[in-house]
């Protein structure tokens, strides 16, 4: 970003409109060219899980998700099992 705004000579201090409009731009570009990748991914994610219901084969996603969330951290050193028990 730096190299950017060096090239295109905008100050913050001077302009600082044209400084956010490039801020703006940094931020908003990445994210609206994800869009197309997270909704093939979650529609083809979608085909999936319906396949595997029809057959009858349970997902690994399938249950309490909040149970296995916790049980990935359970290695950070901290026991997560009395509040998987309680909850």
């Amino acid at each position: 970003m730096g190299y950017l705004s060096t090239s295109l000579n905008l100050d913050p201090n001077k302009t600082p409109d044209e400084y956010g409009y490039l801020i703006t731009a940094l931020t908003v570009l990445p994210c609206l060219i994800s869009i197309p990748f997270f909704l093939f991914s979650g529609l083809k994610m979608r085909q999936i899980k319906r396949a595997l219901k029809e057959k009858g084969e349970p997902s690994e996603y399938d249950g309490d998700l909040n149970r296995q969330f916790l049980k990935q951290f359970s290695h950070c050193g901290t026991d997560f099992n009395d509040f998987i028990l309680t909850n």
